[in-house]
């Protein structure tokens, strides 16, 4: 009974990800273009965008996937493109 009690108190830590890192290795030629497929991927606007590419806790698995493959149009790895860490 003690160890369930000592579990329930442990918080959980959050797995936050960037792929600024993926970002910034894009040539300037094609930015524009991979910053809109980024939005419709992420499914939001600018403003939002910004917070995603610096921050995403707990980005969807699919969503991963699509960053991933749209990267490699660019022959970016994933361990290239994103930056995680946990809380």
């Amino acid at each position: 009974m003690q160890n369930s009690e000592n579990k329930k108190n442990v918080a959980i830590g959050k797995t936050h990800y960037s792929c600024r890192p993926g970002l910034e290795l894009i040539p300037t030629k094609y930015q524009l273009e991979v910053r809109r497929e980024l939005m419709e991927i992420f499914g939001c606007g600018m403003r939002c965008f910004y917070k995603r590419v610096k921050d995403y806790q707990g980005i969807p698995y699919e969503v991963k996937l699509a960053v991933d493959s749209l990267f490699a149009r660019y022959n970016l790895s994933p361990e290239s493109v994103w930056h995680i860490w946990k809380d």
